[in-house]
């Protein structure tokens, strides 16, 4: 199957409860720690008082306990630094940004929002904004756009089968949009926008290459350079190259840290939105 966000909650929820198994004795004890340095006064008294061998193996093995929580609590904070800046680069800074962000993977443009702002501003010029604007949607821009336009209550979809052939609007999706502006471009005008992108695949296996071992039955959707060699050169590696650990190391973390894209950025099924010429408004 496609890899999708959501299914990454599989993972992270019982590593999250073994996460917190972990930490209540650390938290536990750095409590007891606060509590006992509160009462250190008392509690240094009767401890002179108290000397004994069997006291003194009690307090090293406390010093154990109490440097043991110590040093599980910095590495918490230090595994929650990079996991704050995750959290902050997938929401803020990149967000619908699936070139850069491989946790999205493919996702529906903010290009959507555009369109649909051109959209609204046409019903409000023709139609009052009461959203009865006629609009045609060719079968390739569906999704996301049957969300969309779901407050609009005269959207035609598969266009133009069945369809009104004088729509104000048309919005169009796929591989054919060349084909679709030759169509309509003398009545309309248009523009090509970004319907979805993703994340790069270069990291794919190569294409196979038949053998007595192998005979390359199993069909490839998806072709790459492979995972080590993307890793290290991106989608481009030269020719007789191998994995290079330093370039690996280097361009991991240059995209975990400053989302700089391992291979290209370019992916991207795109659409297109049409408006009859004199309506007004530019798509």
């Amino acid at each position: 199957a496609e890899k999708m966000p959501w299914l990454m909650i599989h993972m992270t929820m019982p590593m999250m409860l073994l996460a917190a198994v972990g930490l209540e004795p650390i938290i536990l004890t750095l409590w007891q720690m606060v509590k006992d340095w509160l009462a250190r006064p008392a509690i240094a008294a009767r401890e002179q008082a108290l000397l004994t061998p069997a006291l003194q193996a009690s307090s090293r093995k406390s010093i154990f306990v109490r440097s043991s929580a110590v040093f599980g609590a910095i590495m918490a904070l230090l595994l929650l630094a990079p996991t704050l800046h995750n959290m902050y680069e997938v929401s803020y800074v990149h967000a619908a940004d699936a070139p850069h962000e491989m946790m999205i993977y493919v996702q529906t443009t903010t290009d959507v929002d555009i369109v649909m702002a051109k959209v609204s501003a046409l019903d409000q010029r023709l139609y009052g904004g009461r959203h009865q604007l006629p609009i045609g949607v060719m079968g390739d821009a569906t999704w996301p756009f049957a969300w969309y336009l779901r407050d609009y209550t005269s959207v035609c979809y598969n266009f133009p089968a069945n369809c009104p052939q004088n729509e104000p609007v048309i919005i169009a999706g796929g591989d054919n949009l060349p084909g679709v502006f030759a169509q309509y471009g003398k009545d309309y005008l248009y523009h090509q926008y970004q319907m979805r992108t993703q994340w790069d695949q270069g990291y794919m296996m190569p294409k196979c290459v038949p053998s007595s071992s192998n005979p390359c039955t199993d069909p490839q959707p998806y072709i790459g350079v492979g995972p080590l060699l993307w890793l290290s050169y991106g989608d481009t590696p030269p020719p007789g190259a191998s994995f290079n650990l330093g370039l690996a190391a280097k361009n991991i973390w240059q995209w975990w840290w400053n989302r700089q894209a391992i291979g290209a950025t370019n992916g991207s099924y795109d659409m297109a939105l049409l408006i009859r010429s004199g309506a007004g408004i530019e798509p």
